[in-house]
């Protein structure tokens, strides 16, 4: 009888509106990354990205890149949605897919858009800062590496 009661109140406090377990872990990122697009003409430069965690498992994130396109100056503009595998991870590694567009244009070269594909790894998801990989198709075979930097909610420690 009294494991019962103990058991109930466990699974009552679990299911609280106040609780961590019942509250979206969103968060705020911010990216600095190199970007490579290898086709017939390879984009190389460096991103930096703003992106939000809308709930736990769903990140919307922009970028713009600036680099080499064919040897000219150019520009990487994208907005790609991504699936988080492991959100609250704190050590380890956490796997993530996307997709999204991208559009890419430098001097002497017209602007081309494009649907991009991806998959990334990132060091520590649940941590306020780590490392990411990318490898993808958009434009050609999409790779990025960087580091990313994350403002959880208060309730998030």
């Amino acid at each position: 009888m009294r494991s019962a009661r103990l058991a109930a109140l466990v699974a009552v406090a679990s299911l609280a509106p106040g609780s961590a377990s019942s509250q979206q872990l969103t968060a705020t990122e911010v990216s600095a990354s190199a970007l490579a697009a290898l086709s017939g003409r390879d984009f190389v430069g460096m991103a930096g990205g703003i992106s939000r965690r809308v709930d736990n498992q769903t990140r919307v994130a922009a970028l713009a890149a600036v680099g080499s396109l064919g040897g000219g100056g150019a520009l990487r503009l994208e907005a790609i949605a991504q699936l988080i595998v492991n959100p609250s991870g704190r050590g380890g590694a956490g796997l993530y897919a996307g997709t999204g567009v991208a559009w890419q244009g430098g001097r002497g070269s017209a602007g081309r858009g494009y649907v991009t594909a991806l998959v990334g790894l990132e060091g520590a998801p649940g941590a306020r800062r780590g490392w990411f990989a990318e490898v993808g198709l958009g434009g050609g075979v999409r790779l990025a590496l960087g580091l990313r930097w994350r403002r959880f909610p208060p309730w998030w420690r």
